[in-house]
């Protein structure tokens, strides 16, 4: 009996040492910890103090500017948390936090146009400080309000190169000015060129089933999940990755919102695949988000428009 209780004892501490192996964090990791918590507060206050300047508002130009600076602002923050729950063995299950690989060099450059910019900000400022009202008070100030959001993006740009950030998995809307970050990225293979009979193949090629719809909050961005199932009921040959726009229509059929969307699984004519938890970051102010957010599932229809397919065998078919 009292070998069993040695033996017990001496498993239970082998396992509390263990459990506190994998959690503990190195000398490194614990500086790095510290430069993300140390960003994160200036990230803070730049949303707090963006937030302050949007209250002075109640719509027009420069809110809409505010509100797309402050989304950016948010974003570097969450990317920043995200990354210190990694670190720590934080990290929320349902998006992949990843690290990329720092980039000194380019941080560098970035923090020079980072300079460039505060002194444009500065000049925008000291101009709009000029005016009590009216029309040129109004264009100095959107011209501050440019300003400031494109020193935001560049200080986002600046603390994944130099932190080794990366955002998470999600697809865009098609109206955002980026690709999606899906999209397939090699180099274009060889292109098969067969003639098109019908402008409407392009809508037959592919079938999509929304299975599934999950609205989520995480930090402080939220997003909407998808499951999705994929019928390749009108292709021709074995496809590697097929790119185009995900439409989700209302019962009778009128397209509510569309989405740039990669399916970049391996699939056959004729056969379904599934894909699960992909989606997009859900912005409140936009109509179409709040539609996708309040619509129930068995209300929809989806469809897929195929605008680039990249065979198998190398070839490659787009549809124009």
């Amino acid at each position: 009996m009292k070998r069993q209780m040695i033996g017990v004892l001496s498993i239970s501490l082998s396992l509390l040492f263990l459990f506190a192996c994998s959690h503990g964090l190195g000398p490194e990791e614990e500086k790095q910890v510290e430069t993300l918590r140390s960003e994160l507060e200036v990230v803070h206050k730049e949303v707090v103090a963006a937030q302050s300047e949007l209250s002075k508002y109640t719509g027009g130009l420069i809110q809409s500017l505010l509100l797309v600076r402050i989304e950016i602002i948010k974003t570097t923050e969450a990317l920043i948390q995200q990354r210190i729950q990694a670190i720590e063995g934080k990290a929320p299950v349902s998006i992949q936090t990843l690290a990329s690989k720092q980039d000194p060099d380019k941080a560098e450059k970035l923090a020079a146009e980072i300079s460039k910019q505060e002194a444009k900000l500065r000049e925008a400022e000291i101009e709009a400080g000029k005016y009590t009202g009216g029309l040129l008070h109004a264009i100095a100030l959107s011209t501050v309000a440019t300003q400031a959001q494109t020193l935001a993006m560049l200080r986002q740009e600046f603390l994944v190169c130099k932190l080794g950030l990366s955002f998470p998995t999600y697809k865009t809307e098609t109206s955002l000015p980026m690709p999606s970050n899906k999209e397939v990225t090699a180099s274009p293979p060889a292109v098969d060129n067969k003639p098109l009979k019908n402008k409407k193949l392009e809508d037959d090629i592919i079938s999509v089933n929304l299975v599934r719809k999950e609205f989520t909050k995480q930090d402080y961005q939220k997003f909407i999940f998808f499951n999705l199932q994929y019928s390749a009921s009108g292709l021709d040959k074995p496809a590697r990755a097929i790119k185009g726009l995900l439409n989700l229509n209302d019962l009778f059929g009128e397209t509510k919102f569309v989405l740039r969307w990669t399916i970049d699984k391996p699939i056959k004519p004729g056969e379904t695949i599934e894909e699960k938890g992909t989606g997009f970051e859900f912005n409140q102010f936009i109509d179409s988000h709040q539609w996708v957010r309040a619509t129930q599932v068995s209300d929809m229809k989806t469809t897929f428009t195929v605008n680039s397919i990249l065979y198998q065998d190398g070839t490659r078919r787009d549809f124009e």
